[in-house]
């Protein structure tokens, strides 16, 4: 469309005003709480969250926007969500541990969800967990149609590192960083 605008970090469409915007992370605590602020789509994509310096700031300065902006679209039957994606990372790190809080507060996925009325679906997590009313949808590498073969490969690439095999490819989260005193199977232990 002769409107659409195109930058590094947003992408507009013209014919429909809708725009995509890519946030860089944040250098600072007040930073994140600033880039959060203002934030009033209905649609937010955080990759990687687990990773994100200072994501709690930015996430909860975030949030009293996005709630407005979710209710307005609701009231014009348009879509909304946020969408968090992220590998595991290291419960000792400030944003893998705030990554894990939100993720041991949402209603865990279950296939028979999806024959459920979504009202119905709403209700069940805004239920019990209401700590972060959200689902937490978790995919093993067999569910995404890998096979033995390919953990191995992997498994080769990664040098055959434990702790990196059980963060990327086995989804666990460690309590040990890279730079900790103990290694992960000292605090296992």
């Amino acid at each position: 469309h002769k409107k659409d605008k195109s930058n590094l970090t947003s992408f507009g469409f013209g014919d429909n005003n809708n725009f995509i915007k890519a946030i860089s992370p944040p250098t600072s605590p007040e930073k994140a709480a600033k880039k959060g602020r203002g934030e009033t789509s209905p649609l937010m994509y955080l990759d990687e969250f687990a990773f994100i310096s200072f994501i709690q700031e930015l996430y909860n300065s975030a949030s009293p926007a996005f709630s407005k902006a979710s209710e307005n679209a609701e009231k014009q039957g348009m879509p909304f969500s946020r969408v968090i994606s992220t590998t595991p990372a290291y419960l000792d790190h400030p944003s893998g541990a705030f990554c894990y809080q939100i993720i041991k507060g949402s209603y865990k996925f279950r296939l028979d969800l999806l024959d459920m009325d979504i009202k119905v679906v709403r209700d069940l997590i805004a239920g019990d967990y209401s700590g972060s009313n959200m689902m937490y949808i978790e995919y093993s590498y067999t569910e995404l149609g890998r096979d033995e073969i390919w953990f191995k490969k992997q498994c080769a690439g990664l040098m055959h590192d434990m702790t990196a095999i059980k963060m990327e490819l086995l989804l666990e989260w460690l309590n040990a960083s890279q730079t900790g005193v103990f290694s992960e199977e000292q605090i296992d232990n």
